[in-house]
C-alpha cells in the first residue's frame, strides 16, 4: 500500500520517540536498576561494557547481512529485535534475588536495544533514497521530548514503586515500537554485488581504508563518548556525591533531553548554513566543556546547569553525524556507515563503563570525572586535527 509522505514522517518520528523512551528506561536507568539489585559500580560497568562489546560485533555482522541479503530487510530485522527485547524484559521481570540471571538477561536486553539503533537510523537514509525528505532533526527532537518526559516520570516512579517500573516501561514502549515499525513499507533494493566474496574482517578493513577521514573522526568521538558515558552510566553515583538521589537523576536526564530540542528541531536550518564537519567539531568541544562543568559541580543545581550544555553536545552531534554520514558514505555502504557511527558511541560506552566503575570504586567520583575530562579533551584534539575530507567537496 502506498504511504503518504506525511504519514511516513509521522511514523518515523513516533519510532524515534518510542525507541528513545525505551532506551532511556533500560539503558539510561541501568545503573539505578542494577544498584537496587545489589550490584557494585565495577560490576555494573563490566555488565554494560560486555553488552557494548558484543553489540559492536553483532551490529557490523547484521549490517553486512542486510546489505547483501536478498530477503532480509531493515523492517524484518528490526521487528525481530523488538520481539527479542520484549521477551528478555518479560523474563527479567520474573527474576529478583538471582543476580546471575539478572546480569545475563539485562546484558542480552541491552545488546538487543543497542543493535537496533543503527537500523532505525538507516530507515531514515532508506526513505531519503526513495525521495522522502524526512527531517531527521525534527524526528530526533520529538524523541528528545519523549526521552525527557519518560526520564522525569521514571525518576518519580522508581522512588514510589521501585526498580520494577523500569522494566514495565521498557516492555510496553517496545510493544509500541513494534507496531510502528510494522506499519512501515520498506522494500528490498537490489543488493550490491561483489566480484568476489570477502570475509567480514577483510571487508571491514577495506571499508576503513576507503573512508579514512570518517574513521579518524569517529576515533576522536570514541574518546569523547568515554567521558559522556561515564557521566551517563554513573549519574546516580555522581548525583549522590553532591547530595542527590534517583529522583534528581531523572530530573537531570530530563533537563539534558529538553535542552537538545532547539538544535534538533532547527537542525535543517543549521545544516543549510554550517558544514557538517564543523558542526561535529563544535559538538566535540562542548562535550568536553560539559565534562569540565560536571567536574567543578559541588551541588545538585550545578549538575543541572552542566546538563544544559547537552544542547550543543549530544543534541548537535546526533543529527550532525547522520547528516555527515549520508554525505560521505556511498549508498551501498550506508548501513555499515551508520553502524560504524554507532560503533564509536558503543566503544566509548565500553571504555566509560569499565574505567568509570573501576575508578569510582577505587578513588571516588571526583577522580572518575577528572579522568573523563582528560580523555574527552584528547578526543576533541584528534577531531580538530583531522584534515583530509573523504567524499566532501
Amino acid at each position: 500500500m502506498k504511504q503518504s509522505v506525511m504519514s511516513i514522517k509521522i511514523r518515523y518520528s513516533a519510532i524515534q520517540s518510542l525507541f528513545l523512551m525505551a532506551y532511556c528506561s533500560i539503558c539510561g536507568f541501568a545503573t539505578v536498576f542494577l544498584s537496587a539489585r545489589g550490584f557494585s559500580a565495577s560490576q555494573i560497568g563490566v555488565i554494560l561494557a560486555a553488552a557494548n562489546i558484543l553489540a559492536i560485533f553483532l551490529q557490523q555482522i547484521l549490517a553486512a547481512v542486510i546489505d547483501k541479503s536478498e530477503k532480509i530487510t531493515l523492517k524484518t530485522a528490526s521487528l525481530f529485535l523488538c520481539v527479542l527485547t520484549m521477551a528478555l524484559l518479560a523474563a527479567l521481570y520474573t527474576v529478583h534475588a538471582q543476580k546471575d540471571k539478572t546480569a545475563v538477561l539485562l546484558l542480552l536486553a541491552t545488546i538487543s536495544i543497542l543493535v537496533i539503533q543503527p537500523l532505525l537510523n538507516a530507515v531514515y537514509v532508506y526513505y531519503l533514497g526513495e525521495g522522502v525528505e524526512i527531517n531527521f532533526g525534527v524526528a530526533r527532537g520529538c524523541g528528545s521530548v519523549a526521552y525527557a518526559v519518560i526520564s522525569i516520570l521514571l525518576g518519580m516512579s522508581i522512588e514510589q514503586f521501585g526498580e520494577g517500573s523500569i522494566l514495565a516501561a521498557g516492555f510496553w514502549l517496545y510493544v509500541g515500537l513494534f507496531i510502528c515499525i510494522w506499519t512501515l513499507s520498506i522494500y528490498k533494493r537490489e543488493p550490491a554485488r561483489s566480484k568476489e566474496k570477502q570475509r567480514f574482517l577483510r571487508a571491514a578493513s577495506l571499508f576503513i581504508k576507503k573512508y579514512v577521514t570518517y574513521f579518524q573522526i569517529l576515533l576522536g568521538f570514541v574518546l569523547i563518548f568515554t567521558e559522556h558515558f561515564i557521566l551517563n552510566t554513573f549519574s546516580l553515583q555522581i548525583m549522590e556525591s553532591v547530595g542527590g538521589g534517583a529522583g534528581n537523576v531523572g530530573i537531570s536526564i530530563g533537563i539534558a533531553a529538553f535542552c537538545e530540542l532547539p538544535v534538533m528541531f532547527g537542525f535543517s536550518w543549521i545544516a543549510g548554513r554550517i558544514e557538517s564537519r564543523l558542526l561535529l567539531k563544535i559538538a566535540a568541544a562542548v562535550f568536553t566543556l560539559k565534562g569540565l562543568f560536571s567536574l567543578g559541580a559541588s551541588t545538585v543545581g550545578m549538575l543541572y546547569l552542566a546538563q544544559s550544555l547537552q544542547m550543543l553536545a549530544f543534541g548537535l552531534y546526533t543529527p550532525a553525524i547522520v547528516w555527515y554520514t549520508s554525505q560521505v558514505i556511498e549508498p551501498e555502504d550506508m548501513v555499515k556507515g551508520q553502524s560504524l557511527a554507532i560503533f564509536s558511541s558503543l566503544a566509548g560506552n565500553i571504555l566509560g563503563n569499565l574505567l568509570g566503575g573501576r575508578i569510582y570504586d577505587s578513588l571516588g567520583a571526583k577522580a572518575m570525572l577528572w579522568a573523563g575530562a582528560a580523555i574527552s579533551g584528547a578526543g576533541t584534539v584528534i577531531i580538530f586535527l583531522v584534515k583530509r575530507k573523504d567524499g566532501e567537496s
